[in-house]
């Protein structure tokens, strides 16, 4: 008797945000999705974007007796052809799994290195490389110290482990320092980790950018660079807007050069990789990188503006490694300009009435509108990319007319679209 094949599958680790792509992806080429768990807790903003019915199966990892469970029950059911992160909770888990395959992954001996902030400092300083003066600790008093001993205010501090600015902030002064100890350590972040020590961080003055890759036998391919704004709104640090570059602008070759050396320093050998960077006069400097594609429908803008986005890139890498590797020194070809901005409440409270979305649609670039809230729901003062209300995204074959229609839609926020 003929045995029955299983179904080929590649394991989403955490298939949230920009993770959700990689079922719709792989599909078209005949391939289905198992999703896994890492953890019983995931933010309402990134759980909204899942949907199970893209998945043959959903395995909770925290409910297997062992990581070897799982993998046992795994493989009963499929082949697997690949494990990949669908956002920031998976990466280590994702380690973890793919080497147990067997399969095309990072080391597991190096894991915490692309999700400990403080760890990723260290290992950058070990190879030389340029990193923002940093301190993981416990206490105020010696953030205090170290700050008027190694830098001065006002500097950054924040979780270890959270992502999308969530407990960013910028300390003027030691009252303010004191106060962000004070309301932050031993709390929640937004993954629901206990932040039981604070990264406190020299303030790098530059032009910010996000740069996404794709890595295959720790060789890196440049898919996008992003040249973003974020700007102080008390004392968080909040996005307002980002602009995809062309590969010809002078900084990219000067970013990818830095940047692929930060990823042979984490050991990022295997799929995407998500980085956020300064430059300023001493050149580039790493703020983090994540094993994981950019979020927020990041690789929805760069396969519109670019052809193929960081999901298309991993799968051929899974799926047609060669193919892939011939892409190593390529570079990446805009079709259209592209800009993401962002909205930003500066209220709480109850929403009554959502106004001139109209305007901002009749805008010549307009593309899409992404939006976290509705009449009737709680609107929250934005403090973070989670608490956003949402996000725009604009296209256009002259790069003037993106930016002329930004300008156009910071004056109808002002006017007034989200009202309590």
């Amino acid at each position: 008797m003929k045995k029955e094949s299983r179904p080929r599958v590649v394991v989403v680790v955490d298939g949230y945000s920009s993770g959700g792509l990689y079922p719709d992806d792989l599909r078209a080429q005949g391939v289905s999705c198992v999703h896994v768990e890492s953890g019983a807790y995931i933010p309402p903003a990134l759980f909204k974007t899942f949907d199970q019915e893209k998945y043959l199966k959903t395995f909770a990892a925290y409910e297997a007796r062992n990581l070897q469970d799982l993998v046992s029950s795994l493989k009963r059911e499929y082949e697997v052809l690949g494990v990949v992160s669908g956002t920031e909770t998976g990466v280590e888990l994702t380690d973890r799994l793919a080497n147990a395959f067997g399969l095309p992954g990072n080391p597991i001996e190096t894991s915490a290195l692309k999700r400990d902030k403080a760890k990723m400092v260290s290992a950058l300083a070990s190879k030389g490389l340029r990193c923002i003066q940093s301190l993981s600790t416990k206490s105020a008093d010696e953030a205090l110290a170290w700050v008027r001993g190694q830098t001065q205010f006002p500097v950054i501090v924040k979780p270890l482990k959270s992502a999308g600015t969530d407990g960013v902030e910028v300390c003027a002064d030691e009252s303010a320092l004191r106060n962000a100890f004070k309301t932050k350590l031993g709390k929640l972040d937004a993954f629901k980790n206990a932040n039981d020590s604070l990264l406190v961080q020299e303030l790098i003055v530059g032009a910010e950018y996000i740069v996404d890759t794709v890595s295959i036998e720790g060789l890196h391919y440049l898919n996008s660079v992003w040249k973003y704004r974020k700007a102080r709104h008390g004392a968080h640090v909040l996005y307002e807007v980002e602009e995809l570059l062309e590969y010809s602008a002078p900084e990219v070759p000067l970013i990818f050069e830095y940047l692929k050396k930060v990823l042979d320093a984490l050991e990022l050998q295997f799929g995407p990789g998500h980085s956020e960077l300064f430059i300023d006069e001493r050149g580039p400097v790493l703020v983090e990188t994540g094993a994981r594609p950019n979020g927020v429908g990041g690789p929805r803008l760069s396969k519109r503006a670019v052809g193929l986005s960081q999901i298309d890139l991993t799968v051929e890498a899974i799926l047609r490694p060669d193919e892939f590797r011939k892409r190593i020194g390529t570079r990446y070809e805009v079709s259209e300009f592209c800009l993401r901005a962002y909205f930003i409440s500066e209220a709480d409270g109850v929403l009554k009435q959502i106004k001139n979305l109209d305007r901002i649609e009749a805008l010549p670039s307009f593309a899409r509108m992404d939006l976290e809230v509705e009449t009737g729901g709680a609107l929250q003062k934005t403090t973070d990319l989670f608490s956003s209300p949402g996000s725009l995204d604009f296209f256009h074959k002259d790069r003037a007319q993106l930016w002329k229609d930004y300008e156009a839609f910071q004056k109808i926020e002002t006017d007034g679209v989200f009202i309590v």
